[in-house]
């Protein structure tokens, strides 16, 4: 797992050291509609239970960044489908994240959020036990290499205890976790 979180913070060095070679003039501060592709580590946390190892799953989605006037300061709703789980659990999520932040350079953005997340595997569970709905929040940082790409990185923690019914089963709370590493590809830009 460190490993992993190193070779990812490695890769956005890189990219950020390659921004530094190219301008970015004129594109401060414009909306822009992007298409979202990478990949997620997840896992559940549980006070009463083993916490189980996580999983590398998929995520691709769209979202759309509104600038709040010319200081850096925008809201950014989106949507995504994502492969999640634990151990030999793969669960796919629809997450709906709507994040705030702001551009403290040229090169980079710090995020904060919340997210929505319906459970979208069709899962056997008769009784009822599993919560499909997930809220999570969500802390992340974003470079911007090109005009046209960006990297992120986002960690997001579970709010809500997925387990509806905890009398009837063993583990009485879990909350999901995700560490996501994608690129945003900047379709279109405007003022």
């Amino acid at each position: 797992m460190v490993n992993k979180i190193i070779v990812l913070l490695l890769l956005l060095l890189t990219a950020w050291s390659a921004r530094a070679q190219t301008t970015r003039e004129n594109q401060r501060f414009k909306d822009a509609l992007m298409l979202l592709a990478g990949m997620n580590y997840t896992s559940v946390s549980s006070v009463n239970s083993a916490n189980p190892d996580g999983r590398l799953g998929g995520m691709a989605g769209a979202a759309y960044r509104h600038y709040l006037g010319k200081l850096g300061w925008f809201i950014k709703p989106g949507f995504n489908f994502s492969q999640e789980g634990w151990l030999h659990k793969r669960l796919s999520y629809l997450n709906m994240p709507i994040q705030v932040g702001f551009d403290f350079t040229d090169d980079f953005n710090l995020n904060l959020g919340l997210q929505y997340g319906f459970l979208m595997t069709n899962i056997s569970d008769p009784q009822g036990i599993i919560d499909r709905n997930n809220f999570a929040i969500l802390l992340g940082v974003e470079f911007y290499p090109s005009n046209a790409l960006e990297i992120g990185l986002r960690f997001a923690n579970g709010v809500n205890n997925i387990i509806k019914k905890p009398d009837a089963i063993v583990i009485k709370d879990a909350r999901t976790y995700a560490i996501t590493f994608y690129f945003a590809f900047v379709l279109g830009q405007k003022e």
